[in-house]
């Protein structure tokens, strides 16, 4: 059996990016495998330099500004291979990931989803590095750290809290119509995805050695921002659809309200208390992640930065679930009133 590989990438004015994750895809691309690459929205320079591209497994379209899930379901419905391999613009891959990828679906026919890490590059800044190591430590992010590198990277049966869309691999023959990426959701949309995959009992899988190097963010605003976006989704999803959140999501956006509820009845002591139990075992879970290795001036800011996560995590949230509830109780836009419940 010989599976045709399509990679799409999506861009939106970052030709610096996308210049990288191209070159890199295409030098990996195993014969008659194409790398679609959709421009959202208006991008003269990005058009100019793919137009200039004469690489014959390079195709390229322009189309309107839409949300991301909108371009994803394109992807999937027009995905002339039997595997569609996902990426975003900002990724760059080894030169055997594909083949890695391709194999892995050709010894089992029942997998549905395929994906691995995402690591930072080697060439990355200290910040970089610091931002991507942080994210691999089981007190800053315990529930998707694998993504990231983190936690036993062993082959196994996965969940959206493995799996990300920066690096996934869909079988398209395996997903049936209902299945798509809903495109009222802000951010996070493969992690409804994923459930509504699991819940109608695809076989999707987590392989630690199909990892892409992944750009992080270049200062903290941008990482604060980045982080708050992914709380928005996750509070979205819960508010929508709470079979398919782990309840332990919302424990940043309770301790943001517990932290909220001491301020106003005047119990400082605790508050302070309990913010030097939060950097405690934040400098403690920093020493057995992958920040250790960036020396000791990463375990100085592994704290704050710890403390930053879990703050624009639960800020986003809250953020998230208010976009949801109202998009819930709004007369005719419930969602997913089809869906079973999600299994955790």
């Amino acid at each position: 059996m010989n599976l045709k590989l399509t990679v799409h990438v999506v861009t939106s004015e970052r030709l610096h990016l996308l210049q990288r994750c191209c070159r890199s895809v295409l030098a990996a691309l195993p014969k008659e495998a194409q790398l679609v690459v959709t421009v959202n929205g208006r991008d003269e320079a990005s058009c100019r330099w793919l137009s200039q591209n004469k690489n014959p497994a390079l195709r390229y379209s322009v189309v309107p500004f839409d949300c991301l899930p909108v371009r994803r379901n394109e992807a999937l419905d027009m995905c002339s291979g039997d595997i569609l391999y996902c990426l975003d613009d900002d990724v760059e891959v080894p030169n055997d990931l594909f083949k890695v990828a391709l194999d892995e679906f050709e010894k089992d026919a029942d997998l549905a989803i395929l994906g691995g890490p995402n690591i930072t590059p080697p060439e990355s800044s200290f910040l970089e590095k610091l931002f991507g190591a942080v994210m691999t430590s089981a007190f800053a992010a315990p529930m998707i750290r694998v993504r990231y590198g983190g936690g036993s990277q062993s082959k196994r049966l996965a969940t959206e809290r493995e799996l990300i869309f920066c690096n996934l691999a869909i079988r398209k023959s395996s997903i049936p119509s209902g299945i798509q990426f809903r495109k009222c959701l802000k951010a996070n949309e493969e992690n409804v995805f994923l459930s509504e995959c699991r819940s109608a009992a695809l076989k999707t899988v987590f392989l630690p050695k199909l990892a892409v190097y992944h750009r992080r963010r270049k200062d903290v605003s941008g990482f604060f921002q980045q982080v708050c976006h992914y709380g928005v989704g996750r509070g979205q999803q819960w508010a929508l659809w709470p079979q398919s959140c782990h309840p332990a999501f919302l424990v940043p956006a309770l301790a943001i309200a517990l932290a909220c509820g001491l301020i106003v009845t005047a119990y400082p002591f605790w508050l302070a208390v309990a913010l030097v139990i939060h950097q405690a075992s934040s400098l403690i879970f920093a020493y057995f992640s992958g920040v250790r290795s960036l020396g000791w001036k990463a375990m100085v800011l592994a704290g704050p930065l710890t403390g930053l996560i879990h703050l624009a995590h639960g800020l986003g949230f809250w953020k998230g679930c208010v976009l949801g509830l109202r998009q819930k109780f709004q007369p005719g836009t419930f969602l997913f009133p089809h869906l079973p419940p999600a299994r955790l």
